[in-house]
């Protein structure tokens, strides 16, 4: 096997030797580095390492027995010859390494990643590495901290050199020995916090010492740092103040601060920073306050991105539908001790884009989702901060303000917005036209409840749109007659229940590290008199209705449950079956007990099924009754999937206090991969997070190879979409999943 050398191998060697550390015994510090390194990236192993002529020698070692090891079997050996980390997600599947003993044998290495150091940045003497014996993945972030941590390692190996230059010149051996200790001391705090910068703050005479990192963080040359009150600048004035007011009463009484907070550097820059500080009085008769502070500023934006998933509607930059359902039930709940129990003077418009669908079938989606962004960007300029502006879904938009003056007066400024929004929206060569409709309500002057307001400005934009389109109304009582359609929606779907026409299709789920079919959703059809189906689309409306849509699950759970016993008999695998849950459903009394027995009852496994609930489940007042529910049927071995996550409102905690197994990404995600950077990162944040959480993750509506192979890359389970299959009727999916029946995992949930 060959050994790789550098290119000046003897000048590296020279350097190395040079150190007289080869051999030496086990010191604190490098074990810290080592047992925080292993901590950090969750490895069984991690080392530091140097390579000689021969072999690698571990200073610093976790996980393994032997103090040495050939050089020519050395993964180290390869990281040396690197300007950056040395990463081998699996080195199985490397050819540098494939038949390395210490994969074919033991300790059965698959994953290693390695960054070497280097005194002079010149010849690498060694490495700070971590392995395991599966395959992994290391990205950006992660090799920035093993990078740390191989420039702590330098700062030791510099206090060494430090030490052996003090030991020739014994006029400057204890003032040396005291800065290799504070060194230390600095080095060890870097078992609490990574990509850090030291810094040191004499008490009495306010002198600041820094380190190099520290004058990058503050977008400094490296030089004089600046005063102790300067450098407190770069806080606001809140953050600034809070410092101020906490610092020397956590000193009294602990000796040591931390503290997390807004940060403005030299150059403008807008930061996130960490701080941690602890008091040094190894110095006889000075007291110093010794720390570190950090740039978390990614991992704060990264959760910033997490709250904006649930609250923002990623296309159009406005609210969502839950969060301005929160709002107006806001605007309500403020004015609970009016004697009407209603806001005064608050106004509701709903908009529908007149031509909107024209749009998406005449010039594709993309023309379709730059006229929702002007639209949206259109309500922000006419409303300002007077109003707050809502996206409800599709070409459907929502205002709440205040309503200033008569009906007339809002009537008035609906008709300038919609003289704004007739204005030509320039899409790539095409000049587009679309218009609007608006219905407004008042409150309390029309409602005096969140949903009946909501249904008054219903009302009023139907009445609107049947009238002509393009103008805007404001509700009467008589305008209620608008909800017929409604009502036959509702008539239609009870029709169906009563006559036994309401159906199951499934739609095939599909394993993205094998491709193989591992499940199905269960999605309702109602079944016409003369041999037709409508799909949901077909009955939307009543999905308003309560009780209508707790019947079509209790419907839809009654075939799924026909066809899985049917299949069960056939000898059909067919994997794990879901079937949504509305809150209507879920709310019922002793609904997951009734559930549970009703797999029992047809003897099916639970395993078999998942149930998908939206956040508006888990949002529910009685948060202790929703964890008993999700309880019961998790523990019976029912899945349970959190459903179209990152439209709603679903807080973290959620994911954190109850039984979740997976995730299922939106759509709206999904369809904005490759073309929209901030769904990319969106997407990516949310098939970490699950995976951080040990769940899986499930993209909806994935319809081109590129968003799957996306997915598959950054880790994302499981996939359904029109790329893989259209919904089936049960015979068509039971002969599609039977082809491929042999490659479905069993025992698989999602």
């Amino acid at each position: 096997m060959n050994v790789p050398l550098a290119r000046d191998e003897s000048a590296r060697l020279g350097a190395l030797y040079s150190l007289d550390v080869l051999g030496t015994g086990r010191e604190p510090e490098y074990d810290a580095i080592v047992r925080l390194a292993a901590e950090m990236f969750a490895c069984p192993i991690a080392v530091i390492s140097f390579v000689d002529a021969n072999h690698q020698w571990f200073k610093a070692r976790h996980g393994i027995d032997a103090e040495y090891g050939p050089r020519e079997i050395a993964f180290c050996a390869h990281a040396i010859l690197q300007d950056d980390c040395l990463v081998i997600p699996d080195a199985a599947r490397d050819a540098r390494f494939r038949d390395n003993p210490q994969v074919v044998g033991e300790p059965g290495l698959r994953f290693y990643a390695g960054y070497p150091f280097s005194l002079d940045g010149r010849h690498n003497l060694g490495t700070v590495a971590v392995a395991d014996v599966v395959p992994r993945t290391f990205g950006p972030d992660q090799v920035r901290w093993l990078g740390h941590l191989a420039k702590a390692v330098e700062g030791l190996l510099k206090a060494q050199e430090s030490r052996l230059r003090a030991e020739e010149a014994a006029r400057r051996a204890e003032e040396q020995a005291r800065a290799a200790e504070t060194k230390a001391r600095l080095l060890r705090q870097i078992e609490q916090m990574a990509r850090i910068g030291a810094w040191r703050v004499d008490l009495d005479s306010r002198e600041v010492t820094w380190s190099e990192q520290v004058f990058a963080l503050h977008d400094l040359p490296v030089g004089t740092p600046p005063s102790l009150d300067e450098a407190l600048g770069c806080f606001p004035d809140h953050e600034r103040n809070r410092i101020l007011q906490t610092l020397p009463k956590a000193l009294h009484e602990t000796g040591r601060i931390q503290f997390e907070g807004d940060f403005v550097s030299f150059a403008g820059r807008q930061r996130r920073m960490r701080f941690s500080a602890e008091i040094d009085d190894a110095v006889a008769g000075r007291r110093q306050l010794i720390g570190v502070m950090q740039d978390i500023t990614d991992q704060h934006e990264a959760q910033r991105q997490l709250w904006q998933a649930a609250h923002v509607d990623p296309l159009s930059g406005l609210a969502n539908r839950t969060w301005f359902q929160q709002a107006l039930a806001g605007a309500f709940e403020a004015a609970l001790g009016a004697q009407t129990g209603a806001p005064r003077d608050l106004a509701l418009l709903l908009l529908d884009l007149d031509g909107f669908k024209d749009i998406n079938d005449s010039f594709g989606h993309q023309a379709g989702d730059a006229v929702i962004r002007e639209t949206a960007a259109r309500l922000r300029s006419e409303f300002g901060q007077d109003a707050f502006c809502a996206r409800l879904g599709g070409d459907e938009f929502a205002v709440l303000m205040p309503a200033a003056g008569e009906g007339q007066d809002l009537l008035a400024r609906a008709e300038a917005v919609l003289a704004r929004l007739r204005a030509p929206i320039l899409f790539q060569e095409e000049v587009l036209h679309v218009a609007g409709s608006i219905g407004i309500a008042r409150a309390p002057a029309d409602a005096d409840t969140p949903d009946a307001l909501l249904r008054c400005a219903d009302i009023a934009l139907y009445t609107v749109k049947r009238s002509g389109r393009g103008a805007a109304g404001v509700f009467c009582p008589e305008y209620s007659s608008v909800f017929d359609a409604r009502r036959q929606a509702i008539d239609t779907v009870r029709a169906a229940l009563r006559t036994d026409r309401v159906v199951a299709h499934y739609q095939p789920l599909i394993c993205l590290h094998s491709g193989a079919y591992v499940g199905a959703e269960a999605l309702v059809r109602l079944q016409t008199g003369d041999g037709g189906l409508l799909g949901p689309e077909q009955f939307w409306p009543a999905f308003a209705d309560p009780e209508c849509v707790r019947q079509l699950d209790e419907a839809v759970f009654e075939r799924v449950l026909s066809d899985l016993a049917g299949w069960q008999a056939a000898g059909i695998e067919t994997g794990v079956v879901s079937l949504n849950a509305s809150r209507f459903w879920f709310q019922t009394k002793g609904f997951a007990r009734r559930f549970v027995d009703a797999l029992a009852a047809r003897g099916i496994p639970a395993e078999s099924l998942c149930v998908e609930v939206t956040e508006s489940v888990l949002l529910n007042e009685d948060s202790r009754s929703v964890a008993r529910a999700l309880s019961i049927l998790s523990e019976a071995g029912v899945s349970i999937a959190l459903d179209d996550f990152g439209t709603g409102f679903a807080s973290l905690t959620h994911l954190r206090d109850f039984p979740i197994d997976s995730i299922k990404i939106d759509r709206s995600f999904i369809s904005g991969l490759g073309a929209k950077p901030e769904n990319t990162v969106v997407v990516k944040a949310i098939v970490d997070l699950s995976r951080s959480l040990g769940m899986n993750t499930v993209a909806e509506g994935v319809e081109t190879g590129a968003a799957s192979e996306f997915l598959s890359a950054i880790g994302c389970s499981h996939a359904q979409g029109f790329l893989y299959a259209r919904p089936m009727a049960p015979h068509a999916f039971a002969a599609h999943v039977s082809v491929s029946r042999a490659e479905m995992p069993l025992n698989w949930s999602i």
